[in-house]
C-alpha cells in the first residue's frame, strides 16, 4: 500500500510539472485535469479528504476561468467546459457533505463546508468584477456573460448554505455541551440524595462536624462515653 502511494504521488507530481506551462484549454491543461487530478482524488482515503479535493479543485476551476476571461479574445468553449467542471466539483463536494450530515458528524461538514468558503472568498470578488466588465463589453459574447453570472450566482449561494451549515453545527455543538453539563448536575444531586437517605437511615447526621462536635472518649472508663 505505501510503495503503491508513494508511486502515485511520484507520477502526481511528474504530470503537474509536465502540465505547468498548460494553459486553459490546451491540451496540456487538458492532461493535468484528466490525469494529475484524478491521481489526487484517488489519493484522498478520509471522506474529509475527498470534501476538500472537490473544494480545492472547484478553485483551480475558477481560477482558470478568471485567466481565460481576463484575455483579450475570450473562448466561449473553454469558459463552458471551465463552468461545467466547476459545477461537477461543486456537487460532488455538496453530496459528501449531505453525506456526512446524515452520519450525524455536523462537525466534520462544517468543517469542510468553511474551507469551501475560503476558496469562494479568494474567487468572488473577482468573477463579480470580470461579470461586470463583460456586461459592457461588445466583444464578450452573449453566452460567456450568462455563464459568468452562472457561476457568480452559484459562489453565493454555495457561500450562504455553507454558513448556514457552520452556525447550525456551533449551535448542536452547545446544546450538546448544555446537556452534557445538565446530566453531570443530575447525577450529583442523585449522589446527594443518596447520602442523605442512607444518613437518616443509619440515624446519622449529614453534618460530620455536628455528629462529632458533642462526644468525648474517657479513656478511663472502658468503652464508657460521654456527651
Amino acid at each position: 500500500m505505501h510503495i503503491a502511494s508513494s508511486c502515485a504521488r511520484w507520477l502526481s507530481r511528474g504530470v503537474a510539472v509536465v502540465a505547468q506551462s498548460g494553459t486553459p484549454g490546451s491540451l496540456l491543461c487538458q492532461v493535468k485535469t484528466g490525469t494529475n487530478e484524478q491521481i489526487e482524488q484517488a489519493l484522498a482515503f478520509s471522506t474529509e479528504g475527498k470534501a476538500g479535493v472537490h473544494a480545492e479543485l472547484a478553485g483551480h476551476r475558477l481560477e482558470e476561468m478568471e485567466e481565460v476571461s481576463a484575455q483579450e479574445n475570450v473562448n466561449p468553449d473553454v469558459i463552458a467546459r471551465l463552468k461545467a467542471q466547476f459545477e461537477d466539483q461543486a456537487k460532488q463536494f455538496d453530496e459528501i457533505v449531505a453525506r456526512l450530515k446524515a452520519q450525524g458528524n455536523d462537525t466534520a461538514a462544517a468543517h469542510v463546508s468553511a474551507a469551501f468558503n475560503d476558496v469562494i472568498a479568494t474567487h468572488e470578488a473577482l468573477i463579480a468584477k470580470l461579470t461586470a466588465e463583460a456586461s459592457t463589453t461588445s466583444s464578450i459574447g452573449d453566452s460567456v456573460k450568462v455563464d459568468l453570472d452562472d457561476v457568480l450566482e452559484s459562489l453565493r449561494e454555495h457561500k450562504a448554505h455553507n454558513e448556514e451549515m457552520r452556525a447550525s453545527s456551533s449551535e448542536e455543538t452547545d446544546m450538546n455541551s448544555d446537556d452534557s453539563s445538565s446530566d453531570g448536575n443530575d447525577e450529583t444531586g442523585d449522589s446527594t440524595d443518596g447520602t442523605e437517605d442512607i444518613h437518616m437511615r443509619t440515624g446519622t447526621s449529614v453534618n460530620s462536624e455536628h455528629a462529632t462536635s458533642g462526644i468525648r472518649i474517657d479513656t478511663e472508663g472502658a468503652g464508657h462515653v460521654g456527651i
